[in-house]
């Protein structure tokens, strides 16, 4: 009588390949020949795979080891970790978690590697560090780390290569980019300083030797690319779109909010639109050359205060192999398919080797070519989310759509978090009520192809709340969803890990999570010397500002320190012409502009006492600058106009008469030598009519009212009050029936101690 075991393997797995997951694994359990004869079957696990998952548009994580290396249990686990992920997705439930606290520093920034590694920034004002953690030991310990002189305040990460390297901002006294290497030396963990980059700062883009920065000495909102390794810097031309008015009719400028490399050109974001420009290399030495795109600039009329960039492959039928090889770029390296992601449809030109009874229509490059797409997703002003897509050629297709998140989730979009793969992007959410945290919601991203205002996201499900860490106090994300780990930093110095499924899933032989050899010499001596925190002067007098009630009582050497940054740049000397001044004892609003803007940003502790009292943050949060404004000259028969420069380039502030920051009035100067012809400029300019009134349009008006968002005004007033409370209820000795858990309060609750602590505020600020 004959068995499964006597039908011909060619035969008997081509039937199994009809059955579902769940029945293969039922008849692999019958007997010890079944399990063994389905377990090492490894073209019908390339079947299972190709159907579950691939020809369902799921992508596998983009560094496993290549399919021609990988064993039949191999691919099998990359079946079962991506079914039992998108299962996890649907249906979140209390996720397990590892953290790791930092003591008193903030974490302000957060980058997942390869699945495994944790690369994070946490700093207070005594302490700036880069550390790595290896989130698969058991151990909770990090294993390299160096020393900064200022806190990172965003960063880029480029695993693309045969090397890993990060590029971030430092915000020191004067804030600079850093270039960092990430490795294995013998068996041992380093990340290497490689490059300093000085008057660069605001990373948007780390590709290869090319780091895209948006400000630089020129100027603020300049988006440029820089070689790290020569320090060449290519700038871009700046495209200005009309802004009308009642009373202006002038050119707006826009803030640089993205870039990444595309095919073959350079897509850079503004606060208002999207410009194409080429990308050519030239020279022996592979110089990059930027220009223009024949292609209009995109332009859309409401705010845009932040961009996410999301490349992936449409779903196409095609082989296993071609996805294999799509995902291999340059050395064999893994594409890593996630903000600022480049595809180099011909960096795999290794032999095919093709997989016995998966259908192949096409090659890996046809296939990458004809069905690559570049989602752009846009949060605007008012916490809503838009995508544009943008084909091969670099061309939008279609029109901008809004993702419509459903009603049941009543919330503003904060952040957009795409995962490194492109299955699923988080978006964290502002809820409407101020004692309810944020939310975190996931989607997943739809991969094939439909009519042009079909949804990119669909899906969508919040996290429970149960053992994730509250995220009021602005946290960092990152998210690998083909691994499902999703990283939360928090500015409590909180590091949290949490898993939707088992680690273990995934076949440790089969994934290339290992760190690269690290091919710099360097002794790595600099990397644990003793590095000085090196801030501006208002971080080492703030307690001084803060005990001085008049700005009288502020000691003349400290005004003088606070002073010396306004200096004009080396080689720089201007006549300070009539009518206005730069004798900086008698400008009666010095103490608006002694404040910089503050490193931490939402993070840093002193935003709730000063925001409205410094000038230079109220020009960061309300009119998008992202450089440091420094004061040249003040008028003198109205000290709330004030001539001001970041970097060379230079504006006109006019304060409001009604306090109100969001209607003050700022434009920036035309003239490409503004700053040394300030004085002949100054001249035949009526200042009376400064504010309203342009008519050879020599100003670029800024078309901007902060990235202050409802949404982030509830997030924000949440965390302090949040605080308030929690800082109420430690301290007081009458709440014996509280819970000590403050998830568990009710909302009559929450309002109760809100009160009390409000009174008890009040009556302490009375006292004082």
């Amino acid at each position: 009588m004959g068995t499964l075991l006597t039908i011909p393997h060619e035969i008997i797995s081509v039937i199994y390949s009809w059955l579902s997951f769940k029945d293969i694994l039922s008849v692999r359990n019958v007997c010890k020949g079944l399990q063994i004869a389905i377990s090492t079957d490894e073209v019908l696990w390339a079947r299972i795979l190709t159907r579950d998952v691939l020809d369902r548009g799921i992508r596998l994580p983009p560094y496993l080891k290549p399919f021609g290396l990988a064993d039949a249990s191999a691919v099998e686990s990359w079946t079962r970790n991506a079914l039992m992920l998108e299962k996890a997705y649907k249906s979140p439930k209390p996720l397990p978690m590892d953290r790791l606290t930092t003591g008193t520093r903030s974490v302000t920034w957060t980058k997942l590697i390869r699945g495994r590694w944790c690369l994070f920034a946490s700093s207070n004002v005594s302490e700036s560090r880069i550390s790595l953690w290896d989130i698969s030991s058991p151990d909770r310990q990090v294993c390299a780390e160096v020393l900064l002189p200022g806190p990172v305040m965003d960063g880029q990460v480029d695993d693309r290569t045969s090397e890993i390297n990060v590029a971030v901002s430092v915000g020191s006294r004067e804030p600079f980019v850093q270039i960092l290497c990430l490795g294995n030396d013998a068996g041992s963990i380093h990340i290497v300083k490689l490059r300093r980059i000085s008057g660069a700062y605001h990373t948007l883009l780390l590709s290869g030797c090319f780091v895209g920065v948006a400000v630089t000495n020129e100027g603020d909102s300049n988006p440029s690319m820089i070689d790290w390794k020569t320090g060449t810097t290519w700038g871009m031309i700046l495209p200005t779109v009309r802004c009308f008015s009642t009373s202006v009719a002038s050119q707006a400028r826009l803030i640089c909010l993205g870039i990444t490399i595309w095919k073959h050109s350079i897509i850079v974001v503004f606060s208002r639109g999207i410009q194409v420009y080429r990308q050519r290399v030239v020279g022996s030495s592979g110089g990059l050359c930027t220009d223009r795109s024949s292609g209009p600039l995109v332009i859309w009329d409401d705010r845009v205060v932040e961009c996410r960039f999301l490349a992936c492959d449409l779903f196409v039928t095609g082989s296993l192999y071609a996805q294999n090889r799509s995902e291999l770029g340059d050395n064999g390296r893994p594409h890593d398919f996630g903000e600022d992601v480049v595809v180099d449809c011909d960096a795999a030109r290794s032999e095919e080797h093709g997989v016995e009874g998966t259908p192949q229509t096409k090659t890996a490059a046809e296939d990458t070519a004809e069905n690559t797409m570049l989602y752009i997703f846009l949060l605007s002003k008012n916490g809503g989310v838009s995508v544009y897509k943008l084909n091969e050629h670099g061309q939008i297709e279609g029109d901008r759509f809004r993702c419509r998140i459903p009603q049941q989730y009543p919330a503003e979009v904060l952040s957009i978090v795409p995962g490194c793969s492109g299955n699923m992007v988080v978006f964290l959410c502002a809820t409407t009520h101020i004692f309810r945290a944020p939310i975190i919601l996931l989607a997943r991203v739809q991969r094939r192809k439909g009519p042009p205002d079909a949804d990119v996201c669909l899906e969508y499900c919040a996290l429970s709340g149960d053992n994730v860490p509250r995220p009021h106090f602005w946290p960092c994300l990152d998210f690998d969803d083909s691994r499902g780990v999703l990283l939360l930093g928090s500015q409590r110095g909180e590091l949290s890990v949490s898993r939707f499924v088992n680690q273990g899933n995934l076949q440790l032989e089969s994934v290339d999570d290992m760190l690269p050899p690290l091919r710099i010499v360097n002794n790595g001596s600099d990397n644990h010397d003793i590095v000085s925190m090196d801030l501006p002067p208002f971080y080492q007098f703030r307690e001084c500002l803060l005990d001085c009630a008049l700005e009288e009582d502020i000691p003349k050497v400290v005004e003088e320190e606070l002073v010396r940054p306004w200096q004009l740049p080396c080689g720089t000397d201007i006549v300070v012409p009539e009518g206005w001044s730069n004798d900086w004892q008698n400008f009666k609003n010095r103490n608006k502009w002694f404040i910089p803007c503050l490193r931490w940003g939402y993070q840093d502790i002193d935003l709730t006492r000063y925001m409205h009292k410094s000038v230079p943050n109220v020009l960061r949060f309300f009119h998008g600058i992202l450089g440091e404004p420094y004061p040249i000259l003040f008028l003198e028969n109205n000290h709330d106009v004030v001539i001001f420069r970041v970097g060379l380039q230079v504006y006109w502030f006019c304060d409001s008469e009604t306090g109100l920051w969001e209607r003050s009035t700022m434009a920036r100067f035309r003239h490409p030598q503004a700053l040394r012809e300030l004085p002949n400029i100054l001249q035949d300019i009526d200042v009376a009519t400064l504010e309203y009134y342009d008519d050879q349009h020599r100003f670029i008006y800024y078309n901007w009212t902060g990235d202050r968002s409802p949404g982030q005004m509830h997030h924000y007033n949440s965390a302090c009050c949040y605080d308030r409370i929690l800082q109420y209820v430690a301290e007081s000795e009458e709440l014996p029936c509280l819970d000590p858990d403050p998830t568990k309060w009710t909302e009559d609750e929450w309002e109760k101690l809100d009160l009390k602590a409000d009174y008890e505020e009040c009556s302490s600020d009375e006292t004082d």
